[in-house]
């Protein structure tokens, strides 16, 4: 069967019909804007089915896990366990601890320790995660004020980001080089830098918006190059990938792609799979989509998922499907080595080509195995575990307060509705004005991993789930994403220490030497390269 990620573009996907809402904007007309949306009517579909197929969507909940939980420890029987949890299994393993807490059970499976890894508490609402990116941003800025050297020259820089938000947000800014500087200019640089985690672009950014105050161009353009691939950042040095060198030095195409095949054989996993891409390929739309597609079958399904759902956002905002965007999109992949070759042949395409690109990711026929049965999974079991207490007018209320608006996409103002939505399109119920779950209390001993660049479960969350835990250590890695143990040495190091001496003092010098060092007036800034 000839599979469906394989295909040629054959037509470029018409822009669909998109209302723009506002933080003012009644939820009751949001809310049936959304039940009319073919997502919804697809998970109505998919609700139909499961119970045909004599599934209880009703009894995918964490209370339940929490019972297989102990039931798979009982039986498998070893003296004791050691509790670990990404995600929504910080979710578990915190409610494994209450019920520990609470039960008067004496024969439950002993526990030694836990470790949880990009928190979700129980007591978080279902809702769409809007703000996350922005709380992110500014907190770069934050944390430039708490460092002595960047809070000495940028003073007050996170309100003075607010500030600027605002004022570019009523008129664009002319820089002194004559370029303008819009809104969708600056929050792009933000939420591109959060999104994809460019900590070689994070030092740069109190220094950028203090210059650009003053309607100075040099720090943007130099962040601008970055994050293109025009400029490199004096550090650290960017990994360089065997396609950048040779893609430039072919002008032919099919003799560019030969030469590529004979030259990338022999170095390493990635390049192995760029070989197979390439004898499969006949254009670079073809190089790239069949580089990709071998890249996130072997991938793991949150992986997949997680590219699944960036790319909603260019199936909502048509406008984003650019060069750039397909770049940025390339870099969301985990593995920056794929990141890097893909981005590598975006930048050999004609506008043409990542047209035809973006219209077969966009399609249906790409995305949908991408989406596993496990989103349905998540769904149904946040609807059940948290749509009672979700209020879709508490948002609001939080939108209307938040200080930075500018930072939310349109494209996600309101996806608390659309997953208030969600849940009703499945039969799992709709808020009641519950109130909100209280924190675990428990005093095992428990190690609690937050990242400053998770845009999942950000470190406030975190931090208010282990708020009554009383035998806690917490460590917050500068720099990664959601699951710090994903992403860095240094988180897997102090978890496999935790596990192997849970009561030890643990060596925390490795988060230290992930801090951001942030540029200040007169560091020199990297190199343009001037234009011909």
């Amino acid at each position: 069967m000839k599979h469906p990620t394989r295909r040629r573009p054959k037509k470029v996907r018409e822009a669909q019909g998109q209302k723009t809402f506002t933080a003012n904007s009644d939820p009751a007309e949001v809310l049936e804007f959304n039940l009319k949306s073919p997502d919804m009517l697809a998970m109505a579909n998919c609700a139909d089915y499961f119970r045909t197929q004599g599934h209880d969507l009703t009894q995918y909940n964490t209370p339940n896990t929490v019972k297989d939980s102990i039931a798979l420890m009982d039986h498998l029987g070893y003296p004791e366990y050691n509790l670990f949890g990404i995600s929504y299994g910080t979710t578990v393993v915190l409610s494994i601890l209450d019920t520990y807490e609470n039960s008067a059970l004496s024969n439950l499976p002993a526990i030694r320790s836990a470790l949880i890894d990009g928190i979700y508490p129980l007591s978080e609402p279902f809702d769409g995660q809007e703000f996350n990116v922005a709380v992110a941003a500014l907190d770069i800025f934050a944390v430039c004020e708490t460092d002595a050297a960047c809070g000495a020259a940028y003073p007050d820089i996170r309100q003075r980001t607010i500030d600027l938000l605002a004022q570019v947000e009523a008129a664009p800014l002319t820089l002194e080089n004559g370029q303008e500087l819009t809104l969708a200019d600056l929050s792009f640089v933000f939420s591109t830098v959060v999104s994809q985690r460019r900590n070689d672009v994070i030092p740069f950014l109190p220094r950028l918006v203090a210059e650009l105050e003053n309607k100075q161009a040099d720090t943007y353009t130099a962040v601008s190059g970055i994050l293109d691939g025009s400029v490199t950042p004096v550090a650290p040095e960017p990994v360089k990938t065997p396609f950048d060198t040779v893609a430039s030095e072919s002008a032919a195409l099919s003799t560019e792609l030969r030469s590529l095949a004979d030259r990338v054989e022999g170095l390493g996993v990635t390049s192995a799979e760029l070989t197979g891409a390439l004898t499969q390929s006949d254009t670079l739309p073809d190089l790239y989509q069949n580089l990709l597609t071998d890249y996130l079958a072997r991938t793991g399904p949150a992986e997949r998922q997680g590219f699944a759902l960036g790319l909603g956002s260019y199936v909502d905002s048509p406008q984003e499907r650019t060069r750039q965007g397909l770049v940025n999109l390339s870099n969301s992949v985990t593995s920056p080595a794929v990141g890097a070759e893909l981005g590598s042949i975006v930048n050999a395409m004609s506008e043409v080509e990542v047209a035809l690109v973006f219209d077969t990711l966009t399609d249906a026929d790409f995305m949908q195995p991408l989406l596993p049965i496990d989103q349905y999974t998540n769904i149904t079991v946040k609807c059940n575990d948290r749509i009672a207490y979700t209020d879709l007018t508490d948002y609001q209320k939080r939108l209307q307060a938040f200080e930075a608006p500018q930072l939310i996409p349109q494209s996600k103002i309101f996806s608390t509705a659309a997953n208030i939505t969600f849940c009703q399109a499945l039969g799992l119920g709709a808020p009641q004005g519950s109130p909100k779950p209280p924190e675990v209390v428990s005093d095992m001993r428990t190690l609690a991993f937050n990242s400053t660049l998770d845009t999942q479960t950000p470190v406030a969350g975190g931090e208010q789930a282990i708020s009554k835990l009383t035998n806690v250590e917490t460590v917050i890695f500068p720099g990664s994403g959601h699951g710090a143990v994903r992403y860095t040495d240094c988180a897997r190091d102090i978890a496999n220490a935790f596990v192997m001496y849970p009561e030890a003092e643990f060596d925390r010098s490795c988060v230290e030497q992930m801090r951001p060092v942030f540029v200040l007036p007169g560091d020199e800034l990297p190199s343009i390269p001037s234009e011909e």
